[in-house]
């Protein structure tokens, strides 16, 4: 029997994850022949893998440093036979679900969300897009301009045939360059605290409003926000503290507001960090952002004292506030801590 070398098996498995199909190969395209072309990467996803709830997710994302029109990505359940898709859209920040009924004459049944505004640059979308999935379920990021924006949990698996599913992108015209990445995502199902604010200004359908909320890092050592303060890590400055937009250990998100005006966040404890002397509460940072513009002129936040979360400088109210049943537990193993 041959020997298996699974050193040059994970080294080949590593580089090719994260490259196209033929006809277009490696990491990035350079140029589309064709317009409706459609890229395929070479990874695959295994729906029950996913499904299992493991403490680590997928995560593909794609730089987009030239687009002439407008493109797509998406994830198929073709090569287990299936006809079936979920697209994103990052000019409209709609995710569309659609099923082939019928090849001749062709009929398609879909539906559609819009989690996210429409980007109003007022040229095709440049920047970064990404798919993750998570305990069976997927969501879509893009950036641009600004921070992160997440559409979200929106979708399970269900739809699709089959337990292989393959992500892909989609052009409409020629003279793209995007450029592909990928990583472990940690389950961001996964949470120390769930607290639904209310009193917000309301979604509709022609003015879409979201909430961003962001916090500093995990605490590396456990504490329990509803209890008391015990046991939160303290970074020497504020710097240390909190991670950018697009760090794996990003503490925070954006999610739509519902048409009565509630919106249900989840994070991690987070730590806190020293300001001159003092040491700072711990806190998550809140913004209401309606399209382009700030829905509100003041920076809201969600501190954590003795008696448990309060809500500071905004007229959003914390209506309920619930907990995961098994909190966060760490080893602090940072210096800066």
């Amino acid at each position: 029997m041959s020997r298996v070398d699974w050193k040059v098996r994970y080294h080949h498995f590593k580089h090719s994850v994260p490259t196209f199909c033929s006809p277009f190969s490696g990491r990035e395209i350079t140029s589309v022949a064709h317009p409706d072309e459609v890229a395929y990467l070479r990874c695959r996803l295994c729906t029950d893998v996913v499904a299992e709830g493991c403490s680590q997710g997928v995560y593909l994302e794609v730089e987009v440093a030239s687009n002439s029109d407008n493109l797509s990505m998406a994830v198929v359940d073709f090569e287990a036979g299936g006809c079936s898709s979920v697209t994103f859209s990052p000019d409209t920040g709609a995710v569309i679900r659609e099923r082939k009924v019928r090849e001749a004459p062709r009929k398609v049944e879909g539906a559609y969300i819009q989690p996210l505004p429409t980007v109003t640059t007022g040229r095709p979308f440049h920047g970064l897009m990404g798919q993750r999935y998570a305990a069976a379920f997927s969501a879509f990021d893009r950036r641009q301009l600004g921070p992160w924006e997440t559409t979200g949990f929106v979708s399970d698996l269900d739809w699709a045939e089959g337990r292989r599913l393959t992500p892909c992108l989609a052009f409409r015209d020629e003279g793209y360059s995007p450029r592909l990445q990928s990583r472990r995502l940690e389950n961001q199902l996964e949470h120390d605290m769930e607290i639904t604010l209310g009193n917000l200004t309301p979604s509709t359908p022609d003015n879409p409003v979201h909430l961003a909320w962001w916090a500093p890092r995990k605490s590396q050592t456990a504490w329990n926000p509803h209890l008391n303060l015990a046991g939160c890590a303290v970074y020497p400055h504020m710097n240390f503290a909190y991670p950018k937009y697009d760090d794996e250990d990003f503490n925070g998100g954006n999610l739509q507001v519902g048409s009565n005006g509630q919106v249900t966040i989840r994070f991690r404890a987070p730590s806190t960090y020293f300001v001159s002397t003092w040491i700072s509460v711990p806190h998550v940072h809140l913004r209401l952002c309606s399209n382009d513009t700030f829905a509100h002129t003041t920076q809201d936040a969600i501190v954590f004292v003795k008696d448990g979360p309060e809500l500071v400088a905004g007229e959003a109210g914390v209506n309920m506030c619930t907990f995961a049943q098994r909190l966060f537990k760490g080893n602090n193993n940072s210096r800066g801590v």
